[in-house]
C-alpha cells in the first residue's frame, strides 16, 4: 500500500468520518507542512486541530461533500 502512495507526485490521503487522518503520502505531508507551517499526523483530526486556520472550515466542507459522494474536478 504505501509503494502505491508513494508512486505518484499528487497528494493522496484518507480520513475517517470523524476528519482524522488515517493515511497520507509524503507529496501530501510536504504540501501541508508548506502551507501551514506543520506536519501532519496519523490520528490528527482536521476538525479539532487549529493549525490549518480559516481553511479549517472549507476542509471540513470538501470532506463531508466527498463523503457523501461528490465528485470534484
Amino acid at each position: 500500500m504505501r509503494a502505491i502512495l508513494e508512486s505518484t507526485q499528487s497528494s493522496i490521503f484518507a480520513i475517517n468520518n470523524q476528519y482524522s487522518y488515517l493515511s497520507f503520502n509524503s507529496s501530501h505531508s510536504a504540501f501541508m507542512e508548506k502551507a501551514y507551517g506543520n506536519p501532519v499526523m496519523v490520528g490528527m483530526n482536521v476538525a479539532e486541530d487549529r493549525h490549518f486556520g480559516l481553511d479549517t472550515e472549507v476542509m471540513i466542507a470538501h470532506f463531508y461533500r466527498a463523503m457523501q459522494g461528490s465528485y470534484f474536478r
